[in-house]
């Protein structure tokens, strides 16, 4: 199953590339937006419904790039300036746990299939 994934190379904490809420240098605008994010529309795996959390070995991601963007949109901007990408994985089926707003991946076990920009230019 195809997974899509915001995230950098330029960290790697867990040996794959690391997303916008975590890190030891995490800039204000990530605070931001991490402070954003915390709400129903935008839930941690604990709350989102049926994933009852997250493993050491998964990652969140999401089930479609449309979802991806929308979870982003106001964010999208500041990402593409810090060097995000778009990280599409292909993860084994039972390897992908489905919440109601995201999925959660054992990335580790898939392959990168793609990366590309946040923003395209037009």
């Amino acid at each position: 199953m195809l997974v899509y994934r915001v995230a950098t190379a330029e960290r790697m904490p867990y040996g794959v590339p690391g997303g916008p809420y975590n890190g030891p240098e995490t800039d204000e605008w990530q605070k931001d937006m991490a402070w954003a994010h915390s709400n129903r529309d935008h839930p941690n795996p604990y709350d989102d419904g049926g994933l009852h959390g997250i493993l050491d070995d998964e990652f969140c991601a999401f089930a479609s790039m449309e979802l991806l963007t929308s979870w982003f949109k106001d964010w999208l901007d500041k990402l593409h300036e810090a060097g995000y990408l778009k990280h599409v994985y292909d993860v084994p089926d039972e390897h992908v746990r489905f919440g109601e707003k995201q999925v959660v991946a054992k990335l580790k076990l898939g392959a990168l299939v793609r990366t590309e920009p946040i923003l395209v230019a037009a």
